[in-house]
């Protein structure tokens, strides 16, 4: 019986401390997390490259945030990913779109869908100033 005492007091540490590291374990973060800048954009089957786009980013932050500038305005919102869709909302005028995630990775993020009845792909490559 004085086995099993100390061997039941060894299988309670161990849950502990593997209970504690689990609660201190950083959690992943997301590779949508960064500043991009539009690479390209098909708009219609017609393609247009970042610069002539006038070089638009977008920022999404750990937070569920956003920033975007495109041709001079900045939009805001929140973000989220739902079941490979990228989901934004706009602060300003509660505008919402939802956007395929086709590739995301540490190095490119390619998005698709609808905008405003238009078909559209979008590639964005890490910003870099």
């Amino acid at each position: 019986m004085k086995q099993i005492l100390p061997l039941s007091k060894i299988i309670v540490m161990l849950g502990i401390i593997g209970f504690l590291a689990a609660c201190s374990s950083t959690p992943e973060v997301s590779p949508i997390v960064k500043k991009w800048k539009y690479k390209s954009m098909v708009l219609n089957d017609q393609e247009l490259d970042g610069k002539t786009l006038g070089e638009p980013t977008m920022e999404f932050r750990i937070d569920s945030t956003f920033e975007m500038e495109f041709g001079g305005v900045i939009e805001d919102g929140s973000w989220r990913v739902e079941s490979g869709v990228l989901k934004t909302i706009t602060s300003k005028n509660k505008d919402k779109q939802e956007l395929v995630i086709e590739t995301l990775n540490d190095t490119m993020m390619v998005l698709s869908g609808k905008e405003s009845g238009s078909n559209v792909r979008v590639v964005m490559v890490p910003y870099m100033q």
